[in-house]
């Protein structure tokens, strides 16, 4: 046994050095490590260009990279990173909270908040190259595992040129790469730029594939259209879509310390909403703030939400829209039924966001709620006094998800009750059980047509090998609602022989076959088909059960 250490002040280490500390913890700064780590650091960099076109001199973004020579360049047409100074220079890519954008006067509203970014890229890697497109001449910055090891002129050029060019080899000592090269997922990758695009209408930016040398050119005039047109993805369209755009000033009290008076600051916000209502029952929701998107959501979803539901409830119940004849009451009526079949994009651009974290994953401000919500409550609701035939198709949307859900939900109840009082062999008596009581062995074999379950049931061990033979085109659930897909007898059968129920009521401590899901068909096309129908079945199960992966 190891002897034990004195506790005591030496345990104690203080890391000065922001570079050491970057390194030392990553995940604290950029949130994982691996491929997702680097497309975070190749993201903290294409939210600096992003910036710039916020604030008026960027519309170009070029992105090159090369997964096996591990190495990724963002290049941008905006001013140029300030470098009139060494020492403030050098700053950026070495001292946490260097940054030009705390002043609020370069930038009004930015991504970059807390100058982190620029250092995380150069402390996680092995060499980085800054050019500085600036003042008729452009100026290489080369950095060696942090530290600046040379600066030199390249060339001279106009002096209308400008713009910044940064290369970075991401260090695997730091990321902890399970694979050669950077494994970046380009298509990940290309995904976001075109998003970047959508969000910032007009920016062209251009991504290249250095390993196999393609190119991709996103750039779209009416960005937010385009965006809620790729979501849809041909899915029908109820309404037009409808896009509001507001912007306000929000007083916000700074308590002063002791004997010292309160202050108050300004923060500024604009922001536009865009959404419709497609054939779907899901609600697709992607917000933004300062150009930068907010996957987790934050206080403008939350008041995208309570601005939506207050203002239709409130239509709905002033102009008596609802009638007994629907079967729901206005109390009835839920945020989930106002956002069923939704697609909405919240852009907001706000001078001082909070965030939750480094990642920028959610903000957090409360005066973002406030302004979206009242946003919805006051441009929705004008829209509303101006169209009358929008807003009726609008609330019937709403009353009829409402309804659909009612029904749903007596549907699975009427369905758990069967489970419940009806033995699995008078439900269905095709199903061949098996004998055993231990459930951790047992197995449900899906068997292709009546003929081929009978050959099964003779070579089967009926022990702890059930057969269940079906045949039969089953329906696609993909868009259509529960109470209607519990309408297929199949679907709804071998949910009720799974025996742990669906949706939020699973249990799978109750699952009957725990020993696996296996497939028997034919090698031929009926045996391929016969594999599309069961992935169309399992896909209508899982939306039950509500589960990632089959037992």
């Amino acid at each position: 046994m190891a002897k034990k250490k004195t506790y005591d002040s030496s345990s104690i280490k203080v890391i000065k050095d922001d570079l050491k500390r970057i390194q030392k913890r990553p995940t604290m700064y950029i949130g994982a490590l691996g491929s997702q780590g680097v497309q975070h650091l190749l993201k903290e960099l294409i939210d600096n260009a992003v910036d710039e076109k916020i604030a008026g001199h960027c519309s170009l973004i070029k992105v090159r990279i090369s997964n096996k020579r591990g190495i990724v360049v963002v290049q941008d047409n905006g001013r140029g990173i300030p470098n009139d100074n060494l020492e403030k220079f050098k700053s950026l890519f070495s001292t946490l909270h260097s940054s030009g954008k705390f002043d609020k006067e370069s930038y009004t509203n930015s991504s970059g908040l807390n100058g982190v970014g620029l250092t995380c890229v150069n402390a996680l890697s092995s060499n980085m190259s800054v050019d500085i497109k600036k003042g008729g001449k452009v100026t290489r910055y080369l950095f060696n595992n942090g530290h600046l090891k040379d600066h030199y002129v390249i060339k001279k050029i106009k002096k209308s040129v400008t713009g910044t060019v940064i290369s970075f080899h991401p260090d695997p000592t730091f990321m902890e790469f399970e694979t050669e090269g950077l494994g970046l997922v380009i298509k990940e990758v290309k995904e976001y730029l075109k998003m970047v695009a959508y969000i910032n209408s007009g920016m062209k930016i251009i991504f290249v594939d250095e390993d196999t040398k393609k190119k991709k050119t996103y750039k779209f005039d009416d960005g937010l259209k385009s965006f809620i047109d790729e979501i849809a993805d041909g899915k029908k369209k109820y309404i037009d879509m409808i896009k509001l755009s507001d912007s306000k000033e929000f007083k916000v009290i700074l308590k002063g310390e002791k004997k010292k008076k309160s202050t108050v600051k300004v923060e500024n916000i604009e922001g536009e909403v865009a959404f419709t209502y497609v054939n779907s029952t899901k609600e697709e929701i992607k917000p933004f703030c300062n150009a930068l998107y907010n996957k987790e959501g934050g206080t403008h979803v939350t008041g995208f939400k309570m601005g939506l539901i207050t203002l239709l409830k409130k239509y709905i119940k002033d102009n008596n829209i609802l009638t007994k004849n629907d079967g729901v009451s206005i109390d009835e009526i839920t945020g989930d039924d106002t956002r069923e079949g939704i697609i909405a994009i919240v852009v907001m651009r706000h001078s001082d966001p909070k965030y939750s974290s480094q990642t920028k994953l959610n903000i957090t401000n409360k005066n973002a709620q406030t302004f979206v919500q009242g946003l919805i409550s006051e441009k929705l609701g004008d829209l509303f006094e101006e169209n009358k035939n929008l807003a009726r198709t609008i609330c019937k949307i709403v009353i009829k998800n409402a309804i659909a859900r009612k029904a749903g939900r007596k549907a699975k109840e009427q369905a758990s009750k069967k489970v419940e009082s009806s033995g699995l062999l008078s439900l269905n008596t095709k199903l061949s059980d098996c004998t055993s009581k231990d459930r951790s062995q047992a197995e449900l074999w899906l068997v292709e047509g009546d003929s081929a379950g009978g050959s099964a049931k003779q070579a089967r061990d009926n022990k702890t090998q059930a057969i269940f033979p079906f045949r039969g085109k089953i329906r696609n659930v993909h868009s259509i609602p529960d109470h209607v897909a519990l309408k297929n007898k199949e679907i709804a059968d071998l949910i009720t022989i799974l025996g742990c129920g669906f949706g939020k009521d699973t249990d799978l401590s109750k699952l009957r076959y725990k020993g696996g899901i296996v497939l028997m068909m034919d090698a031929d096309s009926d045996g391929e088909m016969f594999i599309t129908r069961y992935h169309i079945m399992k896909t209508a199960v899982l939306k039950f059960l509500e589960l990632l992966e089959t037992p």
